[in-house]
């Protein structure tokens, strides 16, 4: 059943299942999102964590 209604080919046209299709889409895609406070603290992080270059001596 869970096949039929998530993975079957119905063809091109909208079909009974699309609904369903369309919710599990997009929670699928925000299970993988990150939230806008996620982002921050991993920019913040990466900010940190960067290595600079030693200042060369000028001569």
């Amino acid at each position: 059943m869970i096949y039929a209604v998530l993975f079957y080919d119905f063809g091109n046209d909208d079909h009974v299942f699309q609904p369903i299709r369309s919710w599990v889409s997009r929670q699928k895609s925000t299970l993988f999102a990150l939230s806008p406070d996620e982002e921050k603290f991993l920019e913040s992080k990466e900010h940190k964590t960067r290595v600079q270059e030693p200042s060369k001596p000028s001569s």
